[in-house]
């Protein structure tokens, strides 16, 4: 029996095992995490990449007589029952633009697309196209230039307090909303150049100006300093942005994973001013919020097994004290936290997305926080759970991940399109001579 042959067994086999654990609604944080993580993400965002050269290497395996042998023929039989898994992960994809579509109307309105301006409603083309789909890792756009290695907070943190802006090489007198983007990593890896690639260019592409940001990370960093890094770099947005061609009246902002917990955290704890040193008076207040997949509550009762499972990462690494010892600190980092506090008050328009399958953090995080929201006063709130989506699914330029930067962009744009007839009532209301005059 050659080698060519068990070679090919083992990657059918592999190949069946992946879509298996794809399909899979494992248990957050479960033994193959680690292992599958990278894997079968790019299963299920990437079938049909998977089918074109598995069937390249069964056409090898014809040609060279290994489909004559009983291992040949199990493996060929392991790749058709993963490519009747992948079809299926392809279907799910192709869904997940009517759950958007769904969740937005739902969240926003029926109406909610002709409330964005027809000039930008005409610009929300398709984010991701069949040539995007085969290079995915390919995120550049023509009409896209980015300014790296911006210093935004203290220098003697080095890299970790840098940013990069994502602009259009179009021209324009008007200043343009700006979008902000915090990566994840679990709160001790990851930077600004890996998370949300196809959202930041994309956005930029339409006319945003896009800010991706590094802050400090753990061990090295204890919170809340991750969180202070964010509203510093929100500091420097609304003080600098506008000489980037950004209105720094309109900044929202974005994460994924660590950097949806800290998003998320960044726009219900706005002004909190033991987070903001030496810039106590400055208004870090946000103007609509996009959450991916992020971990909302370390207190909660639906926490528990997450961070169970996480203790290490959070006890010795992160907060270095246990809940025990610090209860105040684990509850002050949980967005959940702010809701009491929230209610009564005007907080901006707020975007949840999370995939059915995260094996790394539960979609009940995303749900809970969303269902806990709602009584906030004027709320335009949405939430989508994607079927079959992983953890991290939109890293990379997908079928999926298009449709939900499609999403995004509508959201982000109407939000910017409210926060404008806003400005407009708000100086009409303004003009209008009181009975005194």
């Amino acid at each position: 029996m050659s080698v060519f042959t068990k070679l090919y067994f083992v990657v059918a086999l592999v190949s069946f095992l992946l879509v298996v654990f794809t399909l899979r609604k494992a248990k957050p944080l479960h033994t193959f995490t680690a292992m599958f993580f990278v894997l079968h993400t790019l299963v299920a965002e990437h079938p049909i990449i998977h089918m074109i050269w598995q069937l390249g290497l069964t056409l090898l395996a014809l040609s060279l007589g290994t489909l004559d042998t009983s291992l040949g023929q199990y493996g060929l039989a392991l790749f058709m029952l993963s490519w009747l898994g992948k079809l299926f992960l392809l279907t799910q994809s192709a869904a997940a633009g009517s759950v958007l579509h769904q969740a937005l109307l739902k969240g926003l309105g029926s109406d909610y697309r002709q409330r964005i301006p027809a000039d930008r409603l005409a610009v929300l083309n398709q984010a991701v196209t069949a040539d995007h789909l085969l290079k995915p890792f390919s995120f550049k756009r023509d009409n896209v230039t980015v300014q790296k290695d911006i210093c935004y907070g203290d220098e003697k943190y080095g890299n970790r307090n840098l940013l990069d802006i994502y602009s259009t090489t179009q021209t324009t007198n008007t200043p343009r909303p700006v979008l902000l983007s915090v990566h994840g990593g679990g709160w001790i890896m990851g930077t600004k150049g890996h998370d949300a690639q196809p959202l930041l260019h994309h956005m930029a592409s339409l006319g945003w100006v896009c800010v991706a940001i590094n802050y400090r990370l753990s061990p090295k960093a204890t919170f809340p300093e991750h969180i202070i890094d964010v509203k510093r770099a929100i500091m420097w947005v609304k003080q600098n942005i506008h000489e980037y061609g950004g209105d720094p009246e309109f900044v929202a902002i974005v994460g994924g994973s660590a950097g949806g917990h800290l998003s998320s955290l960044a726009v219900v704890s706005a002004n909190k001013k033991e987070w903001q040193p030496g810039f106590e008076s400055v208004d870090t207040s946000l103007q609509a919020g996009v959450h991916n997949y992020g971990v909302y509550s370390f207190v909660s009762e639906g926490a528990e097994s997450f961070v169970k499972q996480s203790e290490k990462l959070f006890t010795r690494h992160i907060f270095k004290q246990s809940r025990q010892d610090n209860p105040l600190l684990w509850e002050q980092a949980s967005p959940d936290s702010y809701i009491n506090a929230a209610l009564g008050k005007t907080l901006p328009p707020m975007f949840f997305i999370h995939g059915s399958h995260d094996t790394t953090v539960p979609p009940d995080f995303s749900r809970q926080f969303f269902e806990r929201l709602k009584d906030a006063k004027h709320r335009a709130l949405v939430y989508a759970e994607l079927p079959y989506a992983k953890h991290g699914y939109d890293v990379t330029q997908s079928l999926r991940g298009g449709q939900a930067l499609d999403a995004v962009a509508e959201f982000l744009e109407w939000s910017y399109a409210r926060y404008k007839n806003q400005v407009v009532a708000d100086s009409s209301i303004e003009s209008i001579p009181s009975n005194n005059s």
